[in-house]
């Protein structure tokens, strides 16, 4: 918006892109987990190459010693029944929540239910607002967890979308609520540090915040162009 006002052009400081999220309590199926997001994105096979990197920073992580689930919501179930035949392939085994009140589309666990993975089908504007952190190779879905005050660690794929040009721009215009890592070695190691400490997580968080400003950008948008395209010529 400031850098709009340096050339005269008009620019309103609340987010489009945060109308009707927030952030919210979990279902109680969820009580007892540490719960994540993870975005591998939106264009197969894109998608899928950086779903198995993200899986690889899930394996560093499961050895936590609180229950933890990945949320993963898609707009392809053709991708969420790919993923969940990739996961069984390595050993997972799908698994059973207590009840529905998550509306996972799918679930699979290799431990047990220590760890889960939960598909959910367009089901992001529903478990943004759950999660304490992102593990993200995503655009847009990764800048409204940091408008809900949600700190992402994003690990660079090989594109056509999100490659280490883009992810560095991200975290830059985003204030290092979201981190930027090269490896799944190093992104692991970034998201134990914020689930750990916090103070971190809510000095990240509130970073995202102010970045992203607060929702209500879409009426106000609506008005000016309703203003533009109505008002007379002069």
């Amino acid at each position: 918006a400031n850098n709009l006002k340096r050339w005269k052009i008009k620019a309103i400081t609340s987010n489009p892109m945060l109308e009707k999220l927030k952030k919210k309590s979990p279902p109680l199926v969820l009580k007892d987990y540490e719960i994540l997001m993870i975005l591998p994105g939106s264009r197969v096979p894109e998608l899928h190459n950086n779903f198995r990197r993200m899986l690889k920073i899930i394996r560093r992580l499961n050895n936590r010693q609180k229950k933890l689930i990945y949320l993963c919501p898609l707009t392809s179930q053709e991708s969420i029944i790919q993923l969940g035949e990739y996961l069984q392939n390595l050993g997972y085994r799908g698994f059973e929540l207590p009840d529905n009140s998550l509306k996972a589309y799918s679930a699979y666990s290799i431990d047990a239910g220590k760890s889960i993975i939960a598909f959910g089908y367009k089901t992001f504007m529903d478990w943004a607002g759950y999660c304490k952190i992102g593990i993200t190779s995503a655009g847009t879905s990764t800048e409204q967890l940091s408008g809900l005050g949600i700190p992402s660690v994003s690990i660079i794929g090989k594109g056509p979308q999100f490659i280490k040009t883009f992810a560095i721009r991200q975290e830059r215009i985003l204030g290092g609520c979201v981190q930027v890592s090269i490896n799944t070695k190093m992104a692991a190691k970034k998201v134990n540090k914020i689930l750990d400490d916090s103070n971190l997580r809510a000095l990240l968080g509130s970073i995202g915040k102010h970045r992203m400003r607060q929702g209500g950008g879409a009426p106000l948008l609506a008005k000016e162009i309703k203003k533009t395209i109505y008002s007379p010529e002069k």
